[in-house]
């Protein structure tokens, strides 16, 4: 990622291509780059979600299916079965995948996968890109009011004009 003029990269996270900065979030894979600016933000959202309920049905049906298999001819096929079926199942109930949203008022947004990352971690990634938006938001209105009194229009409307 390319810095502008003043941006400094704050953070980089431990799962992949996602960077915050002073003036922006971005996110890029290869060819793709997504950047929004941090006062844009309007919604940030973790989601935790399974896999796909296709493995358990999967999981589910190969040890019942393996069940059988044992019980009526074939050991090593059964033992096997149920092996595979039970990975499956223990793959839906313990592993998650982590979505971080991050959604901008002109209706943008930055989805990006985390992988097997930590909860905390990615918790941790959200909670660093809300006091990086408020610090900016802050930049900026602290900006506005000073300018505010050194002649430099707001609203279309020259500081002088009033007078």
């Amino acid at each position: 990622m390319v810095l502008i003029q003043n941006e400094v990269r704050n953070t980089q996270f431990n799962f992949g291509n996602i960077a915050l900065t002073n003036y922006r979030v971005s996110v890029s894979n290869g060819d793709f780059q997504r950047h929004i600016p941090l006062e844009k933000i309007s919604c940030i959202t973790l989601l935790s979600q399974r896999y796909s309920r296709w493995l358990l049905v999967l999981g589910v049906v190969l040890f019942a299916v393996g069940i059988y298999t044992l019980s009526d001819s074939s050991e090593e096929l059964g033992m096997l079965l149920l092996l595979v079926g039970l990975i499956l199942v223990l793959c839906f109930v313990l592993i998650r995948r982590n979505t971080i949203n991050i959604q901008s008022d002109g209706g943008d947004a930055i989805v990006y996968r985390v992988g097997a990352s930590k909860k905390e971690d990615v918790e941790i990634a959200v909670a660093r890109f809300l006091e990086a938006k408020n610090a900016r938001i802050e930049q900026l209105y602290s900006l506005n009011s000073t300018n505010k009194y050194k002649g430099i229009e707001q609203n279309g409307i020259p500081a002088d004009a009033g007078s």
